[in-house]
């Protein structure tokens, strides 16, 4: 199978550091939990993406261990995997990609696994695993990464919600 793989949030920690370095730049205490939609970041902060400008604050992002372990273990079972990231291009983009990269075993994840688009309905994939309702799409099976701003998300969309890596592995090896 063909599984397209979300980086912010489904398999790293963005918006942990992103909600740590606006509190610190406005001088306000939010938390990861308060973020209850996708346009919060633009209806609480002025300028909300600037922190990406910077190596440093990819140098804080962590990718979630047990994503890495069930990725390659996908990828070991035969699995098509590639990691999309919807970003816009900018100087620090290459380096988020390599700090990404940096946590695979280069023989089963690397350069060639990686997709950067705008619009991830452009790419066709059997499975797409994302924490954003609007990055699935009708062509694929769905499973919605579950974070604090999808939790009330109401779509027609057909998708199954999963809390972590071990579930999403489960639930794929189900499927073929």
């Amino acid at each position: 199978m063909k599984i397209l793989i979300d980086i912010d949030d489904t398999i790293s920690n963005f918006a942990e550091v992103l909600i740590k370095w606006l509190n610190q730049e406005n001088n306000t205490n939010y938390k990861k939990e308060e973020i209850n939609g996708w346009n919060w970041f633009t209806n609480h902060f002025s300028s909300p993406w600037n922190p990406t400008k910077y190596k440093s604050f990819w140098n804080e992002i962590k990718i979630n261990e047990d994503a890495v372990y069930y990725i390659e273990k996908l990828v070991k079972d035969g699995n098509e995997v590639y990691i999309v990231t919807a970003s816009f291009p900018s100087d620090t983009l290459g380096h988020k990609i390599r700090k990404t990269l940096s946590n695979f075993n280069e023989s089963l994840i690397n350069k060639d696994n990686i997709i950067i688009c705008y619009n991830k309905g452009m790419i066709k994939g059997d499975i797409r695993i994302d924490d954003g309702v609007h990055n699935l799409y009708e062509d694929s099976i769905n499973i919605l990464y579950s974070q604090p701003w999808n939790k009330n998300v109401i779509s027609s969309l057909k998708y199954k919600r999963l809390n972590n890596w071990k579930d999403i592995y489960n639930y794929i090896i189900t499927l073929k």
